[in-house]
């Protein structure tokens, strides 16, 4: 997907884009998005660790 010219943060999960409105486009984007993605990371982190014990 990166190597297409235009669609470089695509599949970056904060990056609103009008192809994927998960987290809202242009003024009604979601202003927590980067927190709510850094949390989801923290969180599976966690889990992989707790697994990988």
């Amino acid at each position: 997907m990166r190597d297409v010219p235009g669609q470089q943060t695509v599949a970056q999960i904060v990056a609103p884009s009008p192809i994927h409105l998960g987290w809202g486009f242009g003024q009604h984007a979601c202003p927590g998005r980067s927190f709510a993605a850094n949390e989801t990371c923290s969180y599976m982190t966690g889990r992989l660790w707790a697994v990988g014990e």
